[in-house]
């Protein structure tokens, strides 16, 4: 399980690092899908890592407001630092996990992305079950992150990325969940989707259709 502050040992390096691995491919999946939040929305972002899609959700959606909810201080202070002050009014940065997600508002969509692969598969289902309740009915719900379409590669990339996390951050979790099935079990429809890196990336919006 991620806790506070775990990955403030690897937020200075992570953009350099995952760009070296991945070019330019987790960018483009992280941002292809951004257009499909309406204006004037409510946007909760959940583990938003470095900020690099704030400033681009900020400009193409002028109109949104963000919760920013981040379990790194590093990572917030990098993404404070990749907005303007005119973004920044319309951003409330949340050092804390899906927990300590604000109550008495119903958010028009939440932003996953590379966060639900944190997780072990029991403790995803308490994770999307203690973001549900936080959304509007028929929110929209945008996820990406890897999967495992067994090929030897992937697989390998993924040993060693948990392997890296394990030692540098302490995370738990060991294997990738299959995030697609647990949203699913819990209520939320794909209506669009894409891959990115070999279908090693997957990008996918989501709607959630069950009643409140």
């Amino acid at each position: 399980m991620r806790s506070l502050n775990s990955f403030n040992k690897v937020a200075g390096v992570y953009d350099a690092l995952a760009h070296v691995v991945f070019g330019k491919s987790l960018d483009k999946a992280q941002r292809f899908y951004l257009d499909n939040i309406p204006p004037h929305s409510k946007v909760l972002i959940i583990g938003g890592g470095t900020g690099q899609l704030l400033h681009v959700l900020l400009d193409l959606n002028p109109s949104c407001e963000v919760w920013y909810v981040e379990a790194s201080s590093s990572m917030i202070a990098q993404s404070r630092r990749k907005i303007s002050d005119a973004q920044g009014s319309r951003v409330h940065f949340i050092h804390g996990t899906q927990q300590n997600i604000p109550e008495g508002l119903l958010y028009d969509a939440v932003i996953t992305h590379f966060f639900l692969d944190l997780f072990t598969a029991p403790a995803l289902d308490e994770v999307i079950r203690s973001i549900q309740p936080h959304l509007q009915h028929n929110a929209v719900w945008l996820a990406c992150d890897f999967v495992d379409g067994g090929k030897w590669w992937q697989r390998l990339l993924l040993r060693m990325m948990y392997l890296f996390f394990r030692i540098t951050c302490s995370l738990d979790t060991r294997q990738l969940p299959p995030w697609q099935l647990k949203l699913s079990l819990h209520g939320l429809v794909e209506v669009k989707a894409a891959s990115f890196f070999g279908s090693f990336i997957r990008s996918a919006v989501l709607v959630r259709r069950t009643a409140q």
